[in-house]
């Protein structure tokens, strides 16, 4: 029995003079409850043919649903009463000319000049239009322009501000930082939805590591929303891109091409660790904490290598989590430097996971996000797994203990700690063994140039300087 709460299905096609071809272009669905439509965006001809394929994947799988639940008969292709209905549809819910986007412009950033409502419905128009990719791509608007745009959100904000001030109008500002950060996220979309990802289809289709490298390093290049500095700050991750075997650059890649940093207050915190910078993976952007006197180049320059070094990699584990990070900065950021930071210990806690189970082994489980590489090796240690479970749970708690300057309970978890990690210690060689009690004597002081380097499986034992020579 086919659905009949469904009308009518008008399906338009599209031709595309790239490939020659016909595409599926609108799907206007007809209900008498109210009509909805399925379409490419505006901007889809301007896109690589693998993400054209992706819209066309997904929009042939709305119209194969929609087929099963309509008549036969009520599906109809191409015809003059389609495009007629399409057409009207889209005057009545879509944006289409310059001079209505300035009207509508003007309205989400001058609300209290129309009524109480004006300033909602205009915003959820502008991010329609962004959807429809009306503002940065059908205009055909340079890349660089968006960080003119971004400036101009900045300069506003300010401008509201001192609205908000002048005209008691509760929360205009907040709310306006809200569309802000929603419409700049629709930025990101737009953007790497325009530019071709050249690792969208493996790393083994480019060959040659230097031009894969210098492709990677090109993201920052593109990217619209960082300044200069930032660009030149990221351009000491080249050695580690080269070094590294193990890097997602398709993901990496997109990662940089969009990412943004964005200035805020420091936190108000209860202890003397202060958060200083933050990577959120889910808006993709590094917060820079600045606290009032403002931030040196050089805290500034640290803070940032160590967040775009976070973007390469993770462990679940917290504590070997910043542990790698910080190790990987230390070894290839330009004058990165551990002293001052809040890492000490699980700098030194993670060179003892290196020593066990190798460092190879390490930054590939980081590089591929995969902590089960470091449990696998673990066990062939010591095949008890409720050992490993007690030990990573020990790191977390050791973890927390540090974050919050909690004496006792630092000095607790560092003795659960060494007893976690005996039962591990019988089968390492005896030079690395050695190693770990260096570090373990090192855990109960602050001596930041006794703390080895990183050693990375290919230049073991190498300080930084002779690593750049390389």
């Amino acid at each position: 029995m086919k659905n009949s709460k469904i009308d009518n299905v008008y399906v338009e096609y599209g031709w595309d003079p790239e490939s020659e071809e016909k595409f599926l272009s609108t799907i206007l669905v007809e209900k008498s409850s109210g009509n909805f439509c399925l379409s490419v965006p505006n901007y889809y001809l301007k896109l690589s043919p693998k993400k054209k394929l992706k819209f066309q994947d997904k929009l042939s799988k709305n119209l194969k649903q929609l087929e099963g639940q309509v008549e036969k008969a009520k599906i109809i292709v191409d015809t003059e009463e389609g495009r007629r209905k399409i057409e009207q549809y889209e005057q009545e819910n879509l944006r289409s000319t310059n001079s209505y986007d300035f009207i509508v412009f003007a309205e989400m950033v001058f609300p209290f000049i129309y009524p109480s409502h004006a300033g909602v419905f205009s915003y959820l128009l502008s991010v329609n239009s962004l959807l429809q990719g009306t503002n940065l791509i059908q205009r055909n608007i340079d890349l660089p322009k968006c960080k003119t745009f971004n400036r101009m959100k900045v300069i506003l904000s300010a401008f509201l501000l001192s609205l908000n001030v002048s005209f008691g109008i509760k929360n205009f500002s907040a709310n306006m930082d809200v569309m802000a950060g929603q419409v700049h996220s629709l930025q990101q979309d737009l953007l790497l939805g325009r530019v071709e990802n050249p690792f969208s289809d493996g790393n083994e289709m480019i060959t040659d590591k230097d031009a894969a490298v210098n492709l990677l390093m090109g993201a920052f290049d593109l990217n619209p929303f960082i300044e200069e500095e930032d660009v030149k700050i990221a351009s000491s991750l080249k050695q580690y891109f080269l070094d590294n075997p193990y890097l997602n650059y398709e993901r990496i890649y997109d990662r940089y091409l969009s990412l943004d940093i964005v200035d805020l207050p420091m936190k108000s915190e209860t202890t003397t660790i202060k958060t200083t910078a933050q990577y959120n993976p889910t808006e993709n952007e590094v917060y820079n904490y600045v606290e009032e006197g403002g931030k040196s180049f050089e805290d500034y320059r640290d803070h940032l290598e160590h967040e775009l070094v976070h973007m390469t990699g993770s462990f679940e584990c917290s504590f070997l989590n910043e542990g790698m990070t910080t190790l990987l900065t230390s070894e290839y950021m330009n004058n990165f430097s551990l002293e001052g930071t809040a890492y000490y210990d699980h700098v030194l806690i993670t060179k003892c996971l290196c020593e066990m189970i190798g460092s190879d082994k390490m930054l590939e489980a980081y590089s591929t996000c995969q902590m089960d590489i470091v449990k696998t090796e673990l066990l062939k240690l010591n095949f008890d797994a409720s050992c490993y479970e007690e030990l990573i749970a020990v790191m977390n708690d050791y973890h927390q203990a540090l974050m919050k300057e909690n004496v006792d309970y630092v000095a607790s978890s560092k003795s659960k700690f060494i007893q976690a990690l005996l039962p591990y210690l019988e089968n390492i060689p005896e030079e690395n063994l050695a190693r770990i009690g260096e570090y373990f004597q090192l855990l109960n002081t602050f001596d930041y140039d006794a703390v080895p380097r990183f050693a990375y499986y290919n230049h073991e034992g190498l300080a930084k300087e002779e690593l750049k020579s390389k």
